[in-house]
């Protein structure tokens, strides 16, 4: 009795995780269905956005957007603010912009020279700045072009999106992020494969950047010691006595540069991952979009954010451009891109 309990258990247990895991199919034609998006024209969307205490929640890079409703002097709604920072200073600014609905059109009163405009492409519903001269300064993105994502998985879903793909080590130790269709056997179920998040990150002295790569967050070894208040010496929840594997990522010249959050044990590492030694190099090899292989095929299947191209230095911002460059007849997604990323490489 207790040996068929315990069958039936385990069999629970892997079909919740079977339902949680899409299937290749399911993970194919939604990648199907990005790609047609990223085809479609930018179309003028409703001005509805920019009414003062409109709900909607935008975002930027790793950080969300800030959204103000100010007053006027009679203490009525009169414009919003998008906050475009890490921080709770609405003073006038580069990375403020204020906007009032004039006539039923948006203008930006902080920022005479800019323009602002509501698009839509399919999924991708944005707010985009731009100056006298067209040129693309800040994008904007809805919190809710995925149903079901919430503003955090959205945001972490953005730098998902920008390192999908195979890598490799010099010691030709392979991994995946995100899903990679049809890819050979070896290069299947690897970690941190498409079972990882982005959690957070860090600015280092010389002003780069950093990512918080946190997978196989289950992992369990041993009971753990019990602390006086209940906790364990491991990752949150009792037999927790070895946390998830934690990678610190950066992008160098295209490579990644990875630093393990903590030196690689032999015994409880093994297992989960290939990649021993304390800080490695990644190089690119291939593309998860369906017949592209560019590194930077990801600019012709959504729009960035500057708050995106911060984690790229300035030889790959330099690559996305030579790539956008060599786009023919550049879909609207592409020539987005490329204004935008051609103002942040143009800033000294």
């Amino acid at each position: 009795m207790k040996t068929l309990l315990t069958i039936v258990l385990l069999a629970c247990c892997v079909l919740t995780v079977d339902a949680r895991r899409k299937t290749e199919r399911e993970c194919e034609e939604e990648l199907k269905a990005i790609m047609a998006d990223a085809l479609l024209p930018l179309e003028q969307a409703s001005n509805d956005i920019f009414e003062p205490n409109y709900s909607a929640e935008w975002r930027y890079g790793m950080n969300h957007c800030r959204i103000k409703t100010f007053n006027n002097e009679q203490g009525a709604p009169d414009h919003v603010g998008f906050l475009l920072e890490d921080t709770r200073n609405w003073d006038d600014g580069n990375n403020i912009y204020k906007v009032k609905l004039i006539d039923g059109k948006p203008v930006v009163i902080n920022h005479p020279a800019f323009t602002v405009h509501h698009l839509v492409a399919g999924r991708w519903d944005m707010i985009v700045f731009q100056d006298k001269n067209g040129q693309v300064h800040d994008v904007l993105l809805k919190c809710e072009e995925h149903n079901s994502y919430s503003r955090k998985e959205a945001e972490n879903g953005d730098m998902q999106d920008m390192f999908a793909g195979v890598w490799a080590n010099d010691s030709d130790a392979v991994t995946e992020f995100g899903f990679i269709h049809k890819t050979k056997d070896q290069w299947k179920r690897v970690n941190p494969g498409s079972d990882y998040e982005i959690n957070g990150y860090r600015k280092n002295d010389d002003n780069s950047m950093q990512l918080k790569l946190v997978f196989v967050k289950e992992r369990v070894k041993g009971a753990g010691t019990i602390s006086i208040d209940g906790g364990t010496n491991g990752y949150r929840g009792h037999g927790s006595q070895h946390g998830p594997i934690i990678w610190w990522i950066e992008d160098v010249q295209g490579n990644l540069a990875v630093e393990l959050n903590k030196p690689y044990d032999e015994e409880l590492d093994a297992y989960y991952s290939k990649f021993r030694d304390t800080q490695f190099t990644l190089h690119w090899i291939r593309s998860p979009y369906l017949d592209r292989n560019d590194r930077w095929t990801v600019l012709s299947m959504r729009p960035v954010t500057r708050g995106m191209l911060e984690f790229f230095d300035k030889t790959s911002q330099q690559q996305m451009l030579d790539y956008l460059d060599g786009c023919d007849n550049p879909t609207d997604i592409e020539k987005l891109n490329r204004s935008l990323i051609n103002t942040v490489v143009s800033v000294k």
